[in-house]
């Protein structure tokens, strides 16, 4: 990573605040998303997910800051996380993202609705990932999109986006 800093020490370049907040994403959700209770985490994860850009705007969440999607038309965005320390984030959140498929690890991993959405999530934000963090979650972006219950859950949710008559 930038100047010369391995990149389990890329936490150590943003501001203190931040490097507590990644710290307990690291520490804290990772040991919450093993819990008997993991919603929390799960929940923690999917909002920080969605506070990198996408590679397609489309995919865009609407911004807490910016209602509406008038930053589809403009591509700004209020609430991303800041760029300096988006290393730093996504290598917490490619653990959290590890610690998440490894707890359900076998063949029902992606029937897991929480699991499916953060893979998902990463895999719409790619390119803020190095190469390497990328070709993992291109390999689980593909077993997750082979896997039926992935086609299920999908058709679940187009069902709930449509109108009723």
């Amino acid at each position: 990573m930038g100047g010369g800093r391995p990149l389990y020490l890329s936490w150590l370049r943003v501001g203190p605040w931040q490097a507590i907040k990644v710290w307990r994403l690291r520490v804290v959700t990772q040991i919450d998303l093993l819990s008997h209770q993991p919603e929390g985490a799960f929940l923690d994860v999917t909002v920080l997910l969605r506070r990198l850009p996408c590679s397609d705007p489309a995919n865009e969440p609407r911004s807490s800051a910016q209602p509406g999607y008038s930053h589809l038309l403009t591509g700004a965005r209020q609430d991303y996380l800041p760029e300096r320390t988006r290393p730093a984030w996504c290598h917490a959140l490619l653990e959290c993202l590890e610690v998440a498929v490894s707890r359900f690890d076998g063949p029902q991993v992606w029937a897991r609705p929480e699991v499916n959405t953060l893979v998902k999530l990463a895999a719409e934000r790619r390119q803020n990932f190095t190469r390497p963090q990328q070709e993992v979650i291109d390999n689980w972006e593909s077993q997750r999109k082979a896997h039926p219950a992935t086609k299920q859950l999908e058709y679940a949710k187009h069902l709930q986006n449509k109108p009723v008559l």
